[in-house]
């Protein structure tokens, strides 16, 4: 799923893939056996990818999303 631009954007494709959790309480975890969600983030372009490096497990998907919000 493609990180939406706005907050809200992003609790309503949270939901649509069957998840019952604020953004605020899913962290950036490529491991499924951390969790019962797991969560990759990969950047399309350079600048994508770079930034997608930036974020580790102690970072939320709320954060990831604001991030990419704040950014022109």
């Amino acid at each position: 799923m493609d990180l939406p631009r706005d907050r809200i954007d992003l609790e309503m494709k949270i939901r649509s893939v069957g998840i019952e959790r604020l953004s605020d309480q899913i962290n950036i975890i490529d491991d499924e056996e951390k969790s019962d969600i797991s969560v990759k983030l990969f950047g399309e372009n350079d600048i994508g990818k770079h930034l997608s490096l930036i974020f580790n497990e102690n970072n939320t998907l709320s954060v990831c999303c604001l991030m990419f919000i704040i950014l022109p």
